[in-house]
């Protein structure tokens, strides 16, 4: 039998212990978070979809706060529905999206797996100061309870997303089978029924291609493993998933081997080497195909780390940083961006990624990307910073071919209506001490305001 039918039957049979013995060599972790392997039972599922439908069926707009692996799955919906709003910058700019939303009728849904994050929390009082409290709701462990309440929230606003409570997942790999998925979607389409017909097509068709996913998720494993540089093409339906794909690739496999460097560029070609993930049509039922996408990127990864005995749920260098955002001083001056002074740092790099404390249009970074490649002849990727600590710093950390270029700006607007200038005040300060951590934290970087 092949290793691929093996997992095959060991998914199908719900072998837990099966599967973690095999990656034993690679996780060693009794706890590793493998609940993303596992397709929910249909009673658990429909059970959840249930319980929070009553919660946000009197609701016309819905806006979710988060970072990180918390909240890039759900990026994809905010493209595609007018009902769904994302926050997940200090920046702000970016609470001009909810001025004209009717307060009374906003559902607040704040994602955290931990209920530790700095800048969800912040964000949280931040909306306290317009939303109506009863109006929020947190998605997170149901261990977290205590935590939620200490924010001043009873316990039946916390709704555990996980659809198998006795599983766990790292919060990238909490996407397709949890309700950071399916809460969207359900949103989206406001029918349970559609939302239970697309879930059971799902399982339909994995029952009958689910080695098929293996063994392609396994060629492009092989075809990576080695060296993990390439250009990745999605489809044009697929956008909105781009910062969890880079999110999943760096932060499970970055600074985790000596002289191992993932690095990828999605709809850009860099390197000679691609993955055209456009010619696999699974179902060709959009959502079955989203699904399916979604899973095999997670296998991607999982059997990279297997072959390559990688820890691929774990970001020990994220937790190093967030100790330093404890720590740093924030009194330090920032200069003006100097091209000159950025060139000599640059000169024996390979590749520079721009990360920009702030919140603009996805036009506007495209606009600034192409700036810097134009000005300095090297292949960049500009990111929005706060989220990009959450998944970007774990590669970066221990990186010698990219340089970082860390730019906050000279001015920050802290005129928005309906919010309290003095709450906005302290999320830039919190956004400033963040670039002046991870400045401190990363040898191969600049800080620069514009």
């Amino acid at each position: 039998m092949s290793e691929m039918k093996v997992f095959e039957k060991a998914i199908k049979e719900r072998n837990v212990k099966f599967i973690r013995k095999i990656f034993g060599s690679s996780i060693k972790d009794k706890n590793w978070l493998d609940g993303w392997i596992y397709f929910p039972r249909k009673k658990d599922f429909e059970k959840k979809i249930e319980k929070i439908y009553e919660e946000i069926k009197d609701f016309d707009n819905f806006v979710f706060v988060g970072f990180g692996g918390s909240i890039n799955g759900i990026k994809i919906f905010e493209k595609i529905s007018k009902k769904i709003q994302i926050i997940d910058s200090l920046d702000p700019e970016i609470l001009k999206k909810l001025v004209k939303l009717n307060k009374e009728r906003t559902k607040i849904i704040v994602i955290s797996k931990s209920m530790k994050t700095f800048e969800t929390l912040r964000l949280i009082k931040t909306l306290e100061n317009f939303f109506p409290k009863e109006n929020f709701i947190f998605l997170t462990y149901k261990q977290n309870v205590k935590k939620v309440e200490n924010l001043g929230y009873p316990s039946k606003k916390v709704f555990d997303y996980r659809f198998d409570e006795s599983l766990d997942f790292a919060g990238r790999f909490s996407y397709p089978f949890s309700l950071l998925f399916f809460l969207p979607l359900l949103i989206h389409l406001w029918k349970k029924e559609r939302v239970f017909k697309i879930y059971e097509n799902f399982l339909k068709f994995m029952n009958s291609n689910l080695l098929k996913v293996l063994e392609i998720a396994n060629q492009i494993s092989l075809a990576i493993y080695q060296n993990p540089k390439f250009n990745l093409l999605i489809k044009n339906e697929f956008n909105g998933m781009e910062e969890w794909i880079y999110q999943i690739f760096l932060e499970s496999l970055g600074s985790k081997r000596k002289n191992y460097e993932p690095k990828i560029y999605i709809n850009k070609k860099v390197f000679k080497k691609t993955i055209d993930f456009r010619k696999f049509s699974f179902s060709k039922k959009f959502w079955t195909d989203l699904i399916v996408f979604i899973y095999l990127i997670e296998w991607i990864i999982a059997l990279v780390g297997l072959y390559k005995k990688i820890n691929f749920v774990n970001q020990k260098e994220v937790e190093r940083y967030k100790k330093i955002v404890r720590k740093v001083e924030e009194k330090r001056k920032i200069e003006k961006l100097n091209i000159q002074k950025l060139k000599k740092r640059i000169k024996n790099k390979k590749f520079l990624d721009v990360i920009f404390y702030g919140y603009t249009s996805s036009k506007k970074l495209s606009k600034l990307e192409k700036q810097f490649e134009k000005k300095l002849r090297i292949p960049t990727k500009v990111f929005i910073g706060n989220n990009w600590n959450h998944f970007g710093f774990q590669a970066a950390s221990k990186s010698k071919e990219t340089f970082y270029l860390l730019l906050v700006k000279e001015k920050y607007n802290l005129e928005i209506p309906r919010f309290k200038r003095e709450e906005l005040a302290k999320n830039v300060k919190l956004m400033k001490k963040i670039a002046l951590a991870t400045r401190k934290a990363l040898k191969n970087s600049l800080l620069f305001k514009i």
